[in-house]
């Protein structure tokens, strides 16, 4: 193989190389890109489907959260409800017996016949 200046097929270049090796490295390099842009394409949408389910996870959530805090709250106001009933009608039943033990009853005295 001659090197320098001479064409043909057979012709090496800087790195020693010929035409035909140079083509093939070439042809396999775009070979190599194809299949690195195929698998990062692939591990890109793997990542992109696992963000969307981490997202609707996320939501679900947010959405349980927000129902959970909702029945705390129904739970707890029903409770606070419950005890001031209790606390208004036990001052109701005691407010009546203290009216009932203090309440004017007439004397033989004082007693009007009909």
């Amino acid at each position: 193989m001659t090197k320098g200046g001479s064409a043909g097929a057979n012709m090496e270049n800087k790195a020693g190389l010929s035409n035909l090796d140079v083509i093939v490295s070439v042809r396999g390099s775009a070979t190599l890109r194809a299949l690195f842009r195929a698998c990062a394409e692939s591990l890109a949408s793997e990542n992109t489907s696992r963000l969307a389910a981490m997202e609707r996870a996320d939501k679900n959530i947010d959405e349980l959260l927000e129902g959970l805090h909702g029945t705390f709250h129904r739970l707890r106001q029903s409770s606070i409800d419950e005890e001031l009933f209790d606390v208004i009608s036990s001052y109701e039943l005691l407010a009546k017996e203290t009216v009932s033990q203090h309440h004017w009853r007439p004397h033989e005295g004082n007693a009007t016949t009909a």
